[in-house]
C-alpha cells in the first residue's frame, strides 16, 4: 500500500507584509483628555488594512507596544482614504505623557485567509483517506520575518 504526502500551505502567521500602503501627513492634537490623531492611507481600494498606533515619550528612540485604548480608524479591516482619525484614550492607558511626543502609525495588509477550524486527527478518516500523521512545521526566524507561512504536514494513505 502506497504512502501519500500531502502538504497544505496554511498562512497561520498572521499577517503578511505589503510595501502596497502608505502612511502619510502624519499630525495629531489634544481634545480634551484624548489625543487625536490624523493620517492619510494610501493602498488598492478593495484591500483590508490593519492600522496599529504607537507613541514615543523620547522623540521617537523608543516605541514600545501598539496603543490599546484607542477608537476609530485603528485595528483591523481598515480601508485606504484621506482624513483617517484614531481617538486615544490617554489617561486609561498611562499615568501622565510628558516628554518629546512623538507617534508612529503602521498600516500592513491582512492576509487572505480566514482562520479555520481543524476537525480531523491522526488516525481519523477523511474522504476516502486515512490520516496517520500530522505535524505543524514552524518557519525559521528569517522566513517569519519575510512573512513566509507555517505548514502543515498531512500523511495520508488510501483505504482499500
Amino acid at each position: 500500500m502506497k504512502h501519500f504526502q500531502l502538504f497544505l500551505l496554511l498562512l497561520l502567521s498572521g499577517n503578511l507584509v505589503s510595501l502596497a500602503q502608505t502612511v502619510t501627513n502624519l499630525r495629531f492634537e489634544q481634545s480634551a483628555k484624548m489625543i487625536d490623531v490624523y493620517y492619510d492611507l494610501s493602498g488598492k481600494d478593495n484591500e483590508s488594512i490593519e492600522v496599529k498606533i504607537y507613541c514615543s515619550q523620547d522623540g521617537g528612540n523608543t516605541w514600545g507596544s501598539s496603543l490599546y485604548h484607542v477608537t476609530g480608524a485603528a485595528g483591523v479591516n481598515i480601508k485606504p482614504g484621506l482624513g483617517k482619525k484614531i481617538t486615544w484614550d490617554v489617561l486609561r492607558e498611562k499615568d501622565k505623557l510628558v516628554g518629546e511626543i512623538k507617534f508612529k502609525v503602521e498600516a500592513n495588509a491582512m492576509s487572505v485567509c480566514r482562520s479555520f477550524t481543524i476537525t480531523h486527527s491522526a488516525g481519523s478518516v477523511c474522504n476516502g483517506y486515512k490520516i496517520s500523521h500530522m505535524m505543524l512545521l514552524k518557519p525559521t526566524p528569517a522566513a517569519k520575518n519575510a512573512g513566509l507561512p507555517k505548514i502543515l504536514v498531512l500523511k495520508v494513505r488510501p483505504l482499500l
